[in-house]
This record gives structure tokens, sequence and C-alpha cells, in this order.
């Protein structure tokens, strides 16, 4: 669960953790999307989450109700003052805005290492703890507190939970400046994953919103 509370005032969005939220997974990768979804290109999954974040913090902000607020928050994304407004914050804090307008200036890994389908069907579910524990393993985590980060490490999902694979499809991509780590990475990837030949039911992603005002 997600909450935020304000004052007296209190929100929480119940969500679904079982499988990983977007495509990218590790620091370099995710601000990328992040940034993505701000510019109205993000996956479908991500932006309906952080659409109903916003809705959640201004409906207690500005006293309106939740539809209200959400609606609102459309409307940022879509006329980019969403864009805009993050890149204030970004030139408050001394950074380089330019990487938000081209996201290519980010710095990249030595490796990238395409992981493919052994079967057809489709996949039926992700275990979102050990594909972390996979991003972990290529650098976008920490084993130990002494380990230093690799902000370029991490993975991209080419194929989510539900949708329909053949063999030979790229189903996800690892990023990594050490090459040692990729056999193990995708071993702890591929375990993640369960398959099923027929379609599985699509799961909700927010089950329950709780606004108290």
């Amino acid at each position: 669960s997600i909450g935020r509370m304000c004052g007296r005032k209190t929100a929480a969005l119940i969500t679904n953790m079982d499988i990983p939220l977007g495509y990218g997974i590790g620091n370099i990768l995710e601000v990328k999307e992040a940034i993505e979804t701000l510019k109205g290109n993000g996956p479908s999954d991500l932006t309906e989450i952080c659409i109903a974040l916003a809705a959640a913090m201004a409906s207690l902000a500005l006293s309106i109700s939740f539809e209200e607020a959400k609606e609102r928050a459309k409307q940022a994304l879509a006329n980019g003052s969403a864009l805009l407004k993050f890149k204030e914050w970004i030139r408050a804090q001394g950074a380089d805005t330019s990487l938000i307008d081209n996201t290519d200036l980010f710095p990249k890994s030595s490796f990238e290492y395409k992981i493919l389908a052994k079967r057809n069907g489709y996949i039926s579910s992700m275990n979102a703890e050990s594909i972390g524990l996979c991003a972990m393993e290529l650098g976008a985590g920490r084993k130990t507190k002494e380990d230093k980060i690799d902000y370029t490490a991490g993975i991209v999902l080419n194929k989510k939970a539900g949708e329909r694979i053949i063999a030979g499809d790229v189903i996800a991509t690892l990023f990594t400046n050490s090459k040692d780590s990729l056999n193990n990475a995708e071993k702890l990837f591929l375990s993640a994953l369960s398959f099923t030949d027929t379609l599985p039911k699509k799961s909700e992603l927010i089950y329950k919103t709780i606004i108290d005002q």
C-alpha cells in the first residue's frame, strides 16, 4: 500500500505489487521511464499509478474530489505542465535539464544482453522480488552496504505478465558493466517467470483508493 498524510487528512492506494511496474528496472532506466511518462509516452500501468497518486495528493491539498483531482492530473500530463514543473525542480537544484529533453544523453552500460523466450505461450506471472535480485546482481543494487551502485545497470522488460510470447522473442534486456554477472542474472530472471499455454486472467493494478478528508 502507498499512503500520504496531509495534516489530519489521509490517502492510501492499495496496489498490486506482484509484478514490476513499468518496463525499466534500475536507476537511470527508471529515471528515463519517468521522464517519458511525464512526456505522455510512459507505460500504461506506470501512468495510471502516477495519475492516481497525484490525484490523491491534490485531492487532500485542494479539498476537491478525487475524480476532479484525477482530471486535473490528466490535464497536467496532457498539456505538458507536469513536465515543465519537473524541469523547474531540476533547474532549482542546479542540474542539467538537457537530459530531460534528450534521454539518450544519460550514461549507458558497457554490456547489453537479450534474454530469449524458449517456448510459445503466455507469461502468467512475474516474481517482482526475484527480478529485483536479478537487477541487484547486475549492479543496480547493493548486496552489502560497502557495494557501489552502478547507475546504468538494470533490466528493460520487453514482455510482461499476460503477454503472448513465441520462442525466440526477446522477453528482457539486461544492462551491466560487469559481464561476469550476466549468467547468474539470466538464471535469476528466468526463475522469476511462470508460463501457461492459455491467456491468463488480467490482474487489477489498483485494488482500492482510500481518501479520508
